[in-house]
């Protein structure tokens, strides 16, 4: 039995469709990761496992595990491998940057799935977006864009509907999206989400106002904010693309989870806290007491963007 362990944002889902249309296992299980943590180790009775745009150094202690276990492990994802776990015999795909991993598959497979990845690839915010969305209405791009706010709300943090329900529903609808959509448990992640973002609305009109090249906001705590950051960070980008947006909130453990947004250097700013990311959008863990507080960032984020620039 294969293990399909997949991220639970529309990038996750769509492209763990893609994958299970295509290669049709006899049998499978689904496990799904909330955004931006690490694949949990468990035994179980499969014996291969898949991870599905989920990042393997991420999983690295997962991969190891189930190594050790002598199953056979696959990762297709976008981010960079660490180049060991090909000589321990797991096979990688070589995921151009410029993809998320569902148009990495889309393009695998003859762009059969255009708008699923569509939806991923302007949900994640890469370069191919703009190949795969040409010559669609701006409606339909403002609908896809929607349909991954959704789907990214669900996935951060405690889901309100299981990502392996999601996905099982979509493979119930072949695939179609107005099917998928339709599902009541589509309606009540609207539901949610709807009322969060209501909550987070006067944040966002608050850090919309006396917008600076590098503008940093820092939302309070509760679920809706841990939920919705991203959005709030994309938003912002999408009001004032050329600056560098940072929207930050607080992380269990200590810290503040950070989404970064910026018109080319998000993942070199990122790398300036121990992140990663692409180069317009980005995350991070930042610890304010390391940095000198909010200024203290802003200064770091500037010395790198000038030095950038020389």
């Amino acid at each position: 039995m294969k293990k399909i362990v997949f991220d639970s944002d529309a990038d996750g889902i769509f492209a763990a469709y893609i994958w299970l249309a295509e290669n049709n296992p006899a049998s499978y299980s689904l496990c799904p990761v909330p955004v931006g943590e690490a694949a949990p180790v468990a035994d179980d009775n499969s014996d291969e496992v898949v991870l599905i745009d989920k990042s393997a150094t991420q999983s690295l202690e997962l991969i190891m595990h189930e190594l050790e276990k002598g199953k056979h492990v696959s990762v297709v994802d976008h981010h960079v491998a660490p180049g060991n776990l090909r000589e321990k015999g797991v096979d990688i795909a070589d995921v151009d940057k410029k993809h998320c991993t569902a148009s990495y598959l889309n393009e695998r497979h003859g762009n059969k799935y255009r708008t699923l990845a569509s939806i991923a690839s302007v949900a994640d915010n890469v370069a191919v977006r703009n190949e795969l969305t040409q010559g669609m209405a701006e409606e339909d791009i403002g609908r896809f864009r929607c349909i991954g706010e959704l789907l990214k709300y669900n996935g951060m943090g405690k889901h309100v509907v299981s990502p392996a329900v999601l996905l099982s529903r979509l493979c119930d609808a072949n695939g179609n999206l107005d099917e998928f959509m339709a599902s009541s448990e589509i309606g009540l992640i609207a539901e949610k989400y709807n009322a969060a973002m209501e909550k987070l609305e006067p944040a966002l009109t608050e850090a919309s106002t006396n917008i600076e090249p590098v503008n940093v906001v820092l939302l309070p705590e509760g679920e809706d904010y841990q939920k919705l950051f991203p959005v709030c960070a994309t938003r912002l980008q999408e009001m004032y693309p050329q600056c560098t947006h940072l929207v930050m909130v607080p992380a269990a453990g200590g810290g503040y989870s950070t989404s970064i947004r910026a018109p080319k250097d998000a993942s070199r700013i990122a790398a300036l806290f121990g992140g990663s990311g692409r180069a317009t959008s980005a995350g991070a863990r930042i610890y304010l007491d390391k940095c000198g507080g909010i200024e203290g960032v802003k200064a770091m984020i500037r010395e790198e963007l000038k030095n950038g620039t020389n």
